[in-house]
């Protein structure tokens, strides 16, 4: 029923003048990748002659706890599994890397808030690993931990050139970041 539904999102696309559909695949583990890239592939394989990007994006701050759903079902930071910073950022973006390669489809990075990437490394990382299959968009969040505009300034100088989605909350919190991402532009 939702490879029917997701099939008839990417047939409106066109008509809608959309390049881009995103997935929610809810938290990746080494248990549902599998099935996730079967899925993926074969919605990507019936969006391509469309023109379409089926793209998934980076969740939750660590290995998903139990039920959960993307970010919303992960312990947060403080209280996550303890486990090596590899590991942690392999459930983080590694494991949607192999989906992105297995299925064919295309990543979209969201910086996430406080926690997902710890510092301004990670984050870069993350940009750079998950740069070749990218759906031409990321999502910007602000973080204690990392700098917006090194982030962008690093995308850039890397090549990217897609979308930069705005997610933060108060609404004059969405004019700093906007301007923050305009100042770091190449």
């Amino acid at each position: 029923m939702w490879l029917t539904t997701a099939k008839k999102w990417a047939d409106a696309a066109p008509l809608l003048g959309i390049k881009r559909l995103m997935l929610n695949q809810g938290a990746l583990t080494d248990d549902s990748k599998e099935g996730v890239s079967s899925l993926w592939k074969e919605l990507q394989d019936y969006a391509r002659p469309k023109q379409i990007m089926i793209s998934n994006e980076t969740r939750g701050s660590g290995v998903p706890t139990p039920g959960g759903r993307g970010g919303a079902g992960q312990a947060p930071p403080s209280t996550a599994p303890a486990m090596p910073e590899p590991e942690r950022l392999r459930y983080v973006w590694g494991i949607l890397n192999e989906c992105v390669e297995r299925s064919g489809g295309y990543s979209n990075l969201d910086f996430g808030g406080a926690g997902r990437f710890r510092n301004q490394q990670q984050l870069h990382d993350a940009i750079k690993g998950l740069m070749s299959r990218n759906s031409g968009s990321m999502h910007i969040k602000s973080s204690p931990d990392w700098d917006i505009g090194k982030a962008v300034a690093f995308a850039e100088s890397i090549g990217y050139q897609g979308l930069y989605t705005i997610e933060v909350n108060p609404d004059p919190a969405i004019r700093i970041v906007y301007n923050t991402i305009l100042a770091n532009l190449a």
